[in-house]
């Protein structure tokens, strides 16, 4: 919790040797590993090693007369709901270098604005196995060519996967396998309309109407869909994938959509409400409980958004001597109005809790306030404590 938010800032590269699988996951603390534009970021330096990076940003790697500034991967390297962004190296893979022994899957992440002066500014294959599902890939450049993307040999598949918006090099060369479901914005990868993809051309290319590398919620930072984008309801659902990158459920429509974004613009609301909302004889010892129709962000649940309430004839008063807390899943805040004896609830007490619209979801849609109907999205409840 101490580093969230925050950036570790490397002085040296993080090499991974380890064959029994290293792990890092972040979260939702929002966390940035850095090589501080001086050093490469991660290092899968053997072919048996295994790296999984999980709700990580990797950024700023750099490397002089070197390939992979930001991860090099020799072994088994799995990308999962993270972003890799301005990271830069001269020979090649600016974002993640594939070795020959390399397998790279990357699956519900992000890669923006990685450099390369020579292929692959986002991520280059040299001949090892890449899979790349429900990604984006924007504003990566390559010198020579491939500024998304860029492969010497081995394989390459990709699915359900904007590739877009390379400011040199095109967005791919090579031999890309096209697994369904992509936006190519200028053609260089070769999709077409094959398999329900959409490709542009080099004379007139195909605006996937991205927003600016920003964060939209979640741990990491997103290129969010903008409204009318050729990519809302024209992907598929991928194996195992229920969310985009910041953990919001896919599809929200009619069908998901392509790249690590999924459109949301539904409004949460409070489903259940605990103590029930205008009950009786309560005990004193009684935490207060939301439930809500979808993941709410963790940082807009707190004593601020979520308050409770002494009600007297004279008015109320709110009760401040309270921790609020949220679930792992994201779906329940709870509100404890007692840590001793001498903070319990009041007896023979009206109550009233209140979330309010501070309260939001991982897309940052604020809570739905229209109706107070026991059983649908309750704004404020009330309940009275027993003697």
């Amino acid at each position: 919790p101490s580093l969230s938010g925050q950036t570790i800032t490397l002085g040296s590269q993080l090499t991974i040797a380890d064959s029994a699988g290293l792990i890092i996951d972040g979260g939702s603390a929002n966390i940035t590993v850095s090589g501080n534009n001086a050093v490469r970021v991660f290092d899968v330096v053997l072919s048996g090693a295994k790296l999984t990076l999980t709700n990580i940003t990797v950024a700023n790697g750099r490397l002089n007369f070197s390939a992979g500034a930001g991860i090099f991967n020799n072994g088994t390297l799995t990308v999962n709901n993270s972003t890799l962004s301005g990271n830069s190296a001269n020979i090649g893979g600016g974002g993640i270098w594939n070795a020959a022994s390399g397998t790279l899957t990357v699956s519900n992440s992000t890669l923006s604005g990685n450099t390369t002066d020579n292929f692959g500014g986002g991520i280059y294959n040299q001949g090892g196995t890449i899979t790349v599902s429900n990604s984006t890939l924007s504003g990566n450049s390559a010198t020579q060519s491939g500024g998304g993307l860029g492969m010497n040999a081995g394989t390459v598949s990709l699915k359900n996967t904007i590739v877009a918006n390379s400011p040199s090099g095109g967005n791919c060369v090579g031999t890309i396998t096209n697994g369904g479901y992509n936006l190519d914005s200028d053609g260089s990868c070769g999709f077409g309309t094959t398999n329900h993809s959409l490709s542009g051309t080099m004379d007139n290319p195909l605006n996937p109407q991205l927003g600016p590398l920003a964060n939209n919620g979640g741990p990491t930072k997103t290129h969010a869909l903008l409204e009318g984008s050729p990519a809302i309801d024209k992907g598929v659902a991928v194996a195992g994938i229920t969310t985009d990158q910041r953990g919001v459920a896919r599809p929200q429509g009619a069908a998901p959509d392509i790249g690590a974004f999924e459109v949301d613009t539904k409004k949460p609301k409070v489903s259940t409400a605990t103590e029930t909302p205008t009950g009786t004889d309560i005990g004193r010892g009684t935490n207060v409980a939301a439930t809500f129709s979808e993941k709410m962000s963790p940082t807009s649940i707190t004593k601020s958004t979520f308050k409770l309430f002494k009600v007297t004839s004279s008015g109320t008063t709110q009760v401040t001597n309270v921790t609020v807390t949220l679930s792992s899943d994201g779906l329940k805040a709870t509100l404890n109005p007692y840590g001793t004896s001498s903070t319990l609830l009041a007896a023979n007490t009206r109550y009233k809790a209140v979330v309010t619209t501070g309260a939001k979801d991982i897309a940052g849609n604020a809570l739905d306030q229209s109706s107070t109907t026991a059983g649908n999205q309750q704004k404020a409840w009330t309940f009275t404590t027993k003697g």
